[in-house]
C-alpha cells in the first residue's frame, strides 16, 4: 500500500467517523427533545389534576356542609315523645297480631283434625252471633272437610279419571294358550 492509499482511506475514515459524529449528535438533540417534550406533558397533567383535585376538595366541603344542615333540620324535626308512643303503639299492634295469628293456626289446626277423624271436635272461638247458626256452619264445614280429606289423600274426582274402554269381546287382540292347544 501506498502513501496515497493511506492517506485516502484515513481521509475516508475520518469522514466517516465524523458523519457518524453528526448522526449521533441529531439523534442525541432529538432525544433531549422527546425528553422535553414528556417532562411538558407530564407536568401538564400534574396542573390538570391538581386543579380538579382543587375542585373536588370544594365540592366535598360543600356536600360536607349540606349534609350536615340535613341532619341538623330533620333532627330539630323528630319529637322523642312522639317516637316513643309511635314505638308503645307499635309494639301493642304486634303482640295482638301474634295473638291473632295464633288463634287463627289453632283454629286451622284444629279443622284439619276435625276433617282427618270424621268427628266433631268443638272450636271455642269469640264469634258472635245466634248458636244455632255456628252449628249448621261447623256442620257444613265439617263435611267440607271430610271430602277434601278424601281428595288429599288419593280421591280423584270422576271427571279427572281416565276414561276407560270397553273391550270388545268379539275380537280378542290377545291370544290365549288354550287357543293354541285347544280346549
Amino acid at each position: 500500500m501506498s502513501q496515497d492509499d493511506m492517506k485516502g482511506e484515513i481521509r475516508q475514515l475520518v469522514m466517516l467517523m465524523s458523519s457518524i459524529r453528526a448522526k449521533d449528535d441529531s439523534r442525541y438533540e432529538e432525544h433531549v427533545n422527546f425528553n422535553k417534550e414528556i417532562i411538558e406533558f407530564i407536568k401538564k397533567i400534574e396542573e390538570n389534576m391538581n386543579s380538579n383535585w382543587v375542585k373536588i376538595q370544594k365540592s366535598l366541603e360543600n356536600l360536607n356542609v349540606k349534609i350536615e344542615e340535613s341532619l341538623d333540620s330533620l333532627l330539630t324535626g323528630i319529637n322523642p315523645d312522639g317516637i316513643r308512643e309511635t314505638s308503645k303503639s307499635l309494639k301493642d299492634i304486634m303482640v295482638t297480631m301474634e295473638k291473632s295469628i295464633t288463634s287463627m293456626n289453632l283454629e286451622n289446626v284444629m279443622r284439619e283434625l276435625r276433617g282427618m277423624s270424621g268427628k266433631g271436635i268443638k272450636i271455642s272461638s269469640t264469634r258472635t252471633g245466634s248458636g244455632a247458626a255456628e252449628t249448621e256452619d261447623e256442620a257444613e264445614e265439617d263435611a267440607e272437610l271430610i271430602s277434601s280429606s278424601k281428595e288429599i289423600y288419593g280421591f280423584v274426582p270422576d271427571h279427572l279419571k281416565k276414561k276407560k274402554k270397553k273391550k270388545k269381546e268379539d275380537e280378542p287382540h290377545l291370544l290365549k294358550p288354550s287357543d293354541f292347544f285347544g280346549s
